[in-house]
């Protein structure tokens, strides 16, 4: 089980919390922890910037030659991506910076000079296998810092699921951040819950159970969803604790899962 100390950090403050000694007590006093990753700390000098322009390459069939806007300066990007647009905002990793490790040069491709990337949501970090670039919220201003906006730096611990066999209460996020903030003997924040009274007018589930085994069954109907996105925040914890973004119903139920341990199917 992967666990992110951006989402423990929801429940338990751990500002000016050492990351490295806090997984070590936790792998001594609760449960062996079988890797750390350090995601996104290679990640630098990606920014916000507007597409202005796209123009066919001439020496190329599938490459466009664009006018990237930065808030500051307007930069000649070579792409290949096949969704790019004009308008469109996008990550931009500029000269200087870098992506999952490489560095951001100019470079000349068939003749034309590019002064940065268009960077896609893998080239990123947060999926796997994108065949465009990724089109960033259109309310951030251009020029900021991707990483001012999104988590994309974070801490994961991943923890033997053999060692938490008899720890039910452990299976999840805030069960780990009941264990944490014991260990750091700091408050542990409750979990933020919804009225539901709103969507008693939909109707009730008819529900039929089965097993005496099942004690409890909750259903509810929640009508007019017509988002079938995630936010980009929901999509980089579930990749980040080992899941891919599906669609936004299988994305939630798979979020509150991973939150507070409670299987859901929608």
């Amino acid at each position: 089980m992967k666990i992110s100390l951006n989402w423990i950090n929801d429940y338990v403050d751990l500002n000016g919390v050492d990351k490295k000694d806090l997984i070590a007590k936790f792998g001594l006093r609760t449960a062996e922890v079988e890797d750390v990753y350090e995601l996104g700390k290679d990640i630098s000098g990606v920014i916000v910037a507007r597409i202005l322009e796209v123009n066919e390459h001439p020496k190329s069939t599938h490459l466009h030659k664009l006018k990237v806007d930065t808030g500051k300066e307007v930069l000649d990007i070579v792409c290949g991506a096949p969704n790019v647009r004009p308008d469109m905002k996008v990550a931009l990793a500029t000269v200087g910076g870098s992506v999952k490790g490489m560095k951001i040069d100019k470079a000349v491709i068939l003749g034309e000079e590019s002064y940065g990337m268009c960077c896609s949501k893998a080239e990123l970090g947060f999926s796997e296998g994108d065949k465009g670039i990724w089109e960033v919220d259109q309310s951030i201003p251009l020029g900021t810092d991707i990483k001012q906006v999104y988590e994309l730096e974070d801490t994961i611990f991943e923890v033997d699921n053999k060692s938490l066999t008899n720890r039910p209460d452990l299976w999840c996020h805030y069960g780990i951040a009941r264990e944490i903030s014991a260990i750091l003997d700091r408050p542990l924040k409750p979990i933020v819950t919804e009225n539901l009274q709103y969507y008693t007018q939909n109707g009730q589930v008819d529900i039929d159970v089965q097993s005496n085994n099942c004690y409890r069954y909750s259903a509810m109907i929640i009508g007019n969803v017509t988002k079938k996105v995630s936010p980009i925040g929901v999509q980089i914890r579930l990749f980040y604790c080992g899941m891919r973004a599906i669609n936004l119903l299988a994305d939630i139920t798979n979020y509150v899962m991973l939150d507070v341990g409670q299987p859901m199917h929608a």
